[in-house]
């Protein structure tokens, strides 16, 4: 169950709105206080919203961009990450969390080791296995932090690519694992790890251009474009987008 990040909580309530004297900053005040010192320190936009202030409250997400943590000691006044409650993720010492993270590492590899060695399935099987807990994962992480999804799907992503190496190098194959690279990069960016983020992006692109189906390129393209204007980049990000749009163009009929 996620927990409530108190300390950041408290930090922004502790800061007078500087819209209406006397009350406390509201989640939008401190997400444009964050874009203005990030735009300050870095010359780049920032791209924080009320939305991602709630998730960074709410302990959805635990650990911010680098950037944006900076931003929000110095908006709130504090010298640490600790006394905003953000904690880097794969650090905990806590048994229960080890021993789960061990099980679901070795349940995934016995499944990956029955796809391989047990009655050969059908492509239709294949596909439909390896699609089914990518979707189940992409439900899960509306509510839960990315972090705690992240290794199961890195997990997941590594068994897809050896399946789609070794047994289904086809269409459908390079869809399931581009959709799965696309929702490890999403949960990457999530997180704030931006090498693993442009590379899974990269990677779904790379699988989407050999599965014939030139919408799933287009929506990769543009899913590296957001991120890039996201996190600064905005000339490669527009040309990115302007790329997707004109082969989503090249598709509309007459």
């Amino acid at each position: 169950m996620t927990e409530r990040n108190d300390l950041l909580v408290a930090a922004r309530l502790r800061m007078e709105s500087p819209g209406a004297p006397g009350h406390s900053m509201t989640r939008q005040e401190l997400a444009e206080a964050v874009n203005d010192h990030v735009f300050r320190a870095t010359g780049k936009p920032g791209a924080v919203d009320e939305r991602h202030v709630g998730k960074w409250e709410r302990g959805e997400t635990t650990w911010p961009r680098k950037h944006y943590r900076s931003a929000l000691r110095a908006v709130l006044n504090v010298a640490t990450d600790a006394e905003l409650g953000f904690a880097r993720p794969g650090r905990s010492t806590n048994d229960d969390d080890v021993n789960r993270k061990q099980f679901l590492q070795s349940a995934l590899a016995a499944g990956a080791g029955a796809v391989l060695t047990n009655t050969v399935p059908s492509e239709t099987d294949l596909v439909e296995n390896l699609a089914g807990p990518t979707a189940h994962y992409r439900r899960m992480e509306s509510s839960m932090p990315s972090d705690r999804v992240a290794p199961a799907v890195d997990a997941h992503l590594n068994l897809v690519i050896g399946v789609v190496r070794d047994r289904l190098r086809t269409s459908s194959g390079f869809r399931v694992l581009s959709e799965a690279a696309g929702l490890a990069a999403w949960l990457a960016a999530d997180r704030g790890d931006d090498a693993a983020a442009r590379r899974r992006y990269s990677d779904a692109i790379g699988y989407a251009e050999r599965t014939q189906h030139p919408l799933l390129v287009a929506y990769m393209t543009a899913s590296l474009g957001h991120y890039a204007v996201e996190t600064g980049d905005s000339r490669a990000g527009l040309t990115l987008i302007g790329t997707a749009s004109a082969q989503l163009a090249a598709r509309r009929p007459g």
